[in-house]
């Protein structure tokens, strides 16, 4: 990388990033019309999000790192948590629905 900020490897973060985000939406989305594969996708989607924060952590370091960045360092930042709280939240809505599912099971036995 040269002085001014030609590393073109923030953008390439940013498009994983984005990526893992769509990729987890779309298990979201799997996991609300097949809820009878809830484990499997829950831990896909907890997967995705584990590998989302490793690029977000990745990006943070890169941009810690480098002098003059191709965007202001606060964009970046900000970009990158953006799209770090999209997977975020859609691990948590994941859990919880497998956890209202997981509920929903023992209370029919108990119940039942």
């Amino acid at each position: 990388m040269g002085l001014f900020g030609k590393d073109f490897t923030f953008y390439d973060l940013l498009d994983r990033q984005a990526d893992l985000a769509c990729k987890t939406a779309q298990a979201f989305g799997q996991l609300a019309a097949e809820i009878h594969r809830a484990g499997e996708l829950v831990g896909q989607i907890q997967l995705l999000e584990r590998k989302a924060d490793e690029v977000t952590h990745e990006l943070a370091n890169r941009i810690d790192a480098t002098f003059v960045t191709p965007l202001d360092k606060e964009d970046l930042h900000a970009l990158s948590s953006g799209l770090d709280d999209i997977t975020d939240a859609i691990e948590a809505a994941a859990a919880a629905r497998q956890l209202r599912t997981y509920a929903k099971h023992c209370c029919r036995r108990t119940v039942g």
